[in-house]
Order: C-alpha cells, then sequence, then structure tokens
C-alpha cells in the first residue's frame, strides 16, 4: 500500500532546528545551511492596533507562507510511503509518523491525507488499515510531485494533459513577437505556425531539424532520445552506486544473480523498470571497460580494446577460451601484460592491448562513459550518442560548412535562421513550392522564373543592389547556386565608409527577400538604393545594440569571483600498497618524462576529475607532498645548469 501524507497547518508548525538537521542529512554545504537559516529566522511580527503597526514579535518556528523561499524549503517534506499492509507494517509507519510529528511540530491531516492499496487487497484489510491509521480517504487518483498517483497500461490518455497543458501554454505566447530564431527553443508545430487556426507548410523533416547545427540542424531535441538518456544516468548511478538504496531495491528485485548490463527484460516487470532498461540501450553504446585486475572484464563479451569507444574482440570465440578473462593475460605478480598468452589467444590485438597501460596497484577493474575525458555519464552526450549511433551523421555531401558559413557568422540570429532556411530550400519561391505540388509562377520583378538563386543574384533588381554594395568584393552571377554565394559571403568585406566591422552580406540577402514579398503580397516596390540603405542600417543597428551590451555586461558590479579554497588532503593509502611520490609530467606518446607541469594535469586536479588512461593514479596536491615537489624543483635545476650533451 502507499500513504500519502498532507500536513495540517504545515507552514506553521514546522520546528526550525528540524529544517536545519534534515538540510544537513541532505548533504548542503554549512555555508549554504546558514543562509537558508538566516532568511528563514529573520522574520518578526508586529501587531496592527489602529491601523498602526505595535510591538514586535520574533517567532521560534514556523515559515512564512507566501516567501519565495518557502514552498522551496517545503517541497523537502512532501513525502509518500510505501509499505505492506501487514498489522506489523502499519503499526511501524504509525510510529514512524508518531517520531516525526514530535521532532518537527507538524502534525498529519487525516482528513486531507489518502491510502492507496493494490488491487487484490481484500476489503476487511482495507478497513482495518484505515481504522489503525485513521485515514478513511482512498487515493491514487491524485497527483503526487505534479505526476499520477498511480498508472495502469493504458498510459497515452494519463499523460495526455500533460500535452495538452504544454499546448495550450504555447499558444498563449505571442508567436508575432517571435522571430524563427526566437521560436526555436519552443515547440515544432509552434515554430513554423503563425496562430494555432493557421497551419503553415513544414518545409524541413523532423529528423533533419533534430540534428546538431554542425550537420545542418537546429538541435530541436528528440524528446523521446532525450528522455533515454534521462533514463541511461539512473542505469548509470546503479552501476557506480550500488549500495545506495535505489540499486540495492531495485537490482535486488530485478538483476539478484546477474549484473544490471546483462539482466533480461521480465514480462513482469514494472513500467519504471522497463523505462530504466530502455536508457541501458544508450549506455551500451558509449560504456566501456578501464582494465585494472581484469577480473570482471570478458575478452570477448566485454568492451575493452579502446577508450575512443566501445570496442571487443571480434569473431566467434574458440571453445576452450570461451570464459576467457583479461585478468588470464595479466601476470599475476606485476599485473602486466603476458604477451605469450596474448599472441596465444589475441595475435591480431597485440599492438591495440599493448597500447593499454595496466596498473601495478592491481586497481579494480572499472566502468567508464567514454564520450566524456571524464568517463562520467552526462545527459549531454548521452543524447549526442543516442541520435548518432544509429544514424552516423556524414558532413562530405554538405552543401556548406554549417558553422563556419551560418551559425558563426557575425550577424543577429533571425538572419542566421534565414540563411539556415534558404539553404534548406525551405522558403517559398516557386522552384521550392513546385515541388510540393504547388503550381509555378514566374518572378514579379522580372518576369523570368523564379528560384532561389534568381531572386538574390540574377533578378535584375539583386543585380543592380549587389552592384550598389560597398563591399570588397561581390558575387557573379557564374555561381551555380545559392549555397555557393553563402559560401563566399566571407569574401564580401564591406569597405571603410560604412563603417561596419559586421558582414553586411546577410542583411543585403534579408532585405532583398523582404523587398520580393512586399512586392509578391502587398504590390510595393523598392528600388536597389532603397535596400541597400536599408541593409547599411539594419547592420549598423545590429552593430551599435552589440557594442552597448558588451560595455554594459563589462561595467557590471559582479566581482570576479576566484576559488580560495584549502586543497584536499590525500585519501588514506591502505596498508602494503606500494606509495610513489612524484612531481613530473609525462609525455605519452614517447614515454619521456617532462620537466615542467603537465597543464592537462593542473586541469583535472583543479576540476576534480580524471582521465581513462590515468586510471589506478591518485593525484595529490603539492601543500601535501612538499618532499617530491623540492625534489622535482632541484632536479629541473640541476638539469637547467647542467644540461646533458652526447647520446
Amino acid at each position: 500500500m502507499a500513504v500519502k501524507t498532507d500536513m495540517s497547518k504545515a507552514y506553521d508548525g514546522i520546528e526550525w532546528g528540524f529544517v536545519k538537521e534534515v538540510l544537513k542529512l541532505l548533504g548542503f554545504d554549512p555555508v549554504w545551511i546558514n543562509w537558508i537559516m538566516a532568511c528563514i529566522e529573520s522574520v518578526s511580527y508586529s501587531f496592527l492596533i489602529n491601523e498602526s503597526p505595535q510591538g514586535l514579535v520574533k517567532p521560534s518556528r514556523g515559515l512564512r507562507q507566501g516567501d519565495p523561499l518557502s514552498p522551496h524549503i517545503f517541497i523537502l517534506y512532501d513525502t509518500m510511503f510505501f509499505c505492506k499492509s501487514k498489522p506489523t507494517c502499519v503499526s511501524a509507519l504509525m510510529k514512524i509518523l508518531s517520531l516525526y510529528e514530535s521532532v518537527s511540530g507538524q502534525r498529519i491531516n487525516p482528513q486531507k491525507s489518502a491510502v492507496t492499496f493494490s488491487a487484490k487487497t481484500p476489503e476487511a484489510v482495507r478497513n482495518r488499515v484505515k481504522e489503525t491509521m485513521e485515514i478513511y480517504t482512498e487515493g491514487g487518483v491524485g497527483k503526487y510531485l505534479g505526476l499520477p498517483e498511480q498508472f495502469g497500461r493504458r498510459k497515452r490518455n494519463i499523460f495526455a494533459s500533460i500535452l495538452d497543458r504544454i499546448r495550450q501554454k504555447s499558444h498563449s505566447w505571442t508567436a508575432k513577437l517571435l522571430s524563427g530564431a526566437g521560436k526555436q527553443s519552443l515547440l515544432t508545430r509552434f515554430w513554423w505556425d503563425a496562430n494555432p487556426e493557421k497551419r503553415k507548410m513544414c518545409w524541413v523533416a523532423w529528423e533533419t531539424m533534430a540534428l546538431p547545427k554542425y550537420a545542418g540542424g537546429l538541435r530541436f531535441r528528440d524528446i523521446e532520445t532525450f528522455n533515454d538518456a534521462l533514463l541511461a544516468k539512473i542505469g548509470w548511478r546503479l552501476i557506480k552506486e550500488p549500495n545506495s538504496l535505489l540499486a540495492r531495491v531495485l537490482l535486488g528485485k530485478y538483476a539478484r544473480n546477474v549484473s544490471f548490463m546483462d539482466c533480461p527484460v521480465l514480462s513482469t516487470a514494472s513500467h519504471g523498470w522497463r523505462s530504466v532498461l530502455a536508457g541501458r540501450d544508450i549506455l551500451r553504446r558509449g560504456l566501456g571497460w578501464a582494465v585494472g585486475n581484469g577480473e570482471q572484464i570478458n575478452v570477448w563479451n566485454a568492451p575493452w580494446l579502446s577508450f575512443k569507444s566501445p570496442r571487443q574482440p571480434i569473431g566467434p570465440p574458440p571453445l576452450e577460451s570461451r570464459s576467457l578473462m583479461v585478468s588470464d593475460l595479466l601476470c599475476p605478480l606485476t599485473n602486466k601484460w603476458e604477451i605469450v598468452k596474448i599472441r596465444r589467444f589475441l595475435p591480431q590485438y597485440e599492438d591495440t592491448i599493448l597500447q593499454i597501460k595496466t596498473s601495478s596497484t592491481a586497481a579494480p577493474d572499472t566502468l567508464l562513459w567514454l564520450p566524456e575525458k571524464s568517463g562520467v555519464y552526462s545527459t549531454k552526450t548521452g543524447y549526442r550518442v543516442g541520435m548518432t549511433s544509429d544514424k552516423p551523421l556524414s558532413l562530405e555531401n554538405s552543401p556548406v560548412n554549417w558553422l563556419s558559413h551560418i551559425w558563426n557568422v557575425k550577424t543577429g540570429p533571425k538572419l542566421k535562421d534565414f540563411l539556415w532556411r534558404v539553404v534548406r530550400k525551405a522558403i517559398p519561391v516557386s522552384s521550392n513550392l513546385e515541388k510540393r505540388g504547388f503550381p509555378s509562377f514566374n518572378c514579379k520583378t522580372c518576369g523570368a522564373s523564379e528560384d532561389d538563386l534568381h531572386v538574390f543574384l540574377k533578378c535584375p533588381l539583386a543585380e543592380e543592389v549587389w552592384n550598389l554594395v560597398p563591399t570588397q568584393h561581390r558575387p557573379t552571377s557564374a555561381l551555380p547556386n545559392v549555397a555557393e554565394l553563402i559560401k563566399h559571403g566571407s569574401t564580401f568585406t564591406p569597405l571603410p565608409p560604412t563603417g561596419l566591422t559586421s558582414p553586411l552580406w546577410p542583411w543585403v540577402l534579408w532585405n532583398l527577400w523582404k523587398a520580393r514579398n512586399k512586392l509578391v503580397f502587398e504590390n510595393r516596390t523598392f528600388t536597389a538604393q532603397e535596400v541597400v540603405l536599408k541593409s547599411i542600417q539594419d547592420a549598423k543597428e545590429w552593430s551599435q545594440a552589440q557594442d552597448l551590451n558588451r560595455v554594459s555586461s563589462q561595467s557590471s558590479p559582479l566581482s570576479i569571483r576566484t576559488n580560495h579554497t584549502s586543497p584536499c588532503p590525500p585519501p588514506p593509502i591502505q596498508t602494503g600498497v606500494l606509495v610513489c611520490k612524484v612531481d613530473a609530467a609525462w609525455d605519452n606518446i614517447s614515454g619521456q618524462c617532462v620537466l615542467s607541469d603537465s597543464l592537462s594535469l593542473i586541469k583535472l586536479l583543479k576540476n576534480g576529475g580524471y582521465q581513462a588512461e590515468l586510471f589506478g593514479i591518485i593525484f595529490i596536491s603539492r601543500n601535501f607532498n612538499c618532499e617530491a615537489d623540492s625534489v622535482a624543483k632541484s632536479a629541473l635545476a640541476f638539469a637547467v645548469t647542467n644540461p646533458l650533451h652526447g647520446g
């Protein structure tokens, strides 16, 4: 059964000391806790007598209802309890609630609390539990933390309300005031349409729009893949924290005798566990083993050959070596590779295996997330793996370099969005509309056949505009398509009289397109001089706005924060472990020692991370390694004053 509790006068009765202890147990920093408690304990009250505040009362408990901070503190106590409906379990739960009331100062409100039973719970048991707990309301139809308390197999209908709320929220936004670039962070349908009643053409497929920007997309998130990437983070926690409560509950039920990565999908598994296993598929595409003692790594079934991508030996294993472990390829005394065994079982991978440096301390094997240098899973790289593993991106046939020719151009966001549409053939010129079944039409300016290259380069109006534009170079009519025009944009440098330091050509294309649309839909004509002047004015206004933003950000009163935290002391070393204190850097390719600081190591020390290649090495701050630091500096001074010569 599940019991959802509601507190009676929750804000008024909460003890301050209880809040502080809960924050400590949740792992918040003492400085942060002091800040929060200062906000909570600074409250005071006065009595309003004859419309004038009189007196001063300093309370010792309670949270200010209506204060922006209070809901965030109070969410710590929004609880739901799960237990069996046996009398002993119910009695234990009642003792826990009684103890909670005495410590926190809060009281459970039975009238607003609810208990939910499983479908097969007998009616007599239900009545007994209700009488014992004095909670007579059965739940299951409400919400907990914004989500339904329970749901069955038909989940689409339950979660449809969430989609409806998102859709209504997007419709309330003023679409007319947002450009295409401003809509990119919103819903796809909202991005294409002007309003809910007027549906426009979707020019580009969703799969293309969901691609990264460097691959020609708009980096829209594929919700299903992103959800799998978030679920993969739960799987990563199960792997790395097997002793956590979550891992002990889930793995104890569904993966008692096998590892999480190998457990099957049971037909009786819950929706939550099936979701976690859906995220496991992403983990399989990026996990790799760092070899320690090799006792957990099967030679044939585990990815352990590379730190760049999951790689394992190919081919069916011989019958006699099917259960071969990586530890069988290592010397039990030195933990070094035994070349004779490698040549016996994996001769084709000898060079690859010997490039893997093993730890002399025979540390336990560990799984690493290879797409991250730190080896720790992140949702960002998990999403990228989920989007690209099934369909590897190929940039060879791209019409332009999407980053350098469009997204990194120093111009306004709406113009970058416009350039992307132009290259993607997503503007309503006659040639593009004709491919979608619309009748063709001619250019309204000159009567010639209309396509994107005609509008931006070959139309008499466009030719005259480019002849008047004050740039060092101009596009020629020999360009085969509009993508080539955009690729040559970096050569169209504005001349000094314009006073522009940012590109002018995107604004020329933009105003040519606006002039074309004004003529088509409003029958208004613009001369070439007006188009050029408007382009220069728009470019100047945008550049001046960027300069103002840059100045205001530089004059911001926010001080530069520096890190003055003390270095952490070295971890305790177990007895019998060989410790070698050093202070130097080395070249990983040549294997030679470098008598200088290593930038990579310094970054790792500052960030508190590690690299897969340095697995098994403990880094200690120089403050706790004075002897080795002194020896290294002496050796460096000696090497400088007494250089070695000869072979």
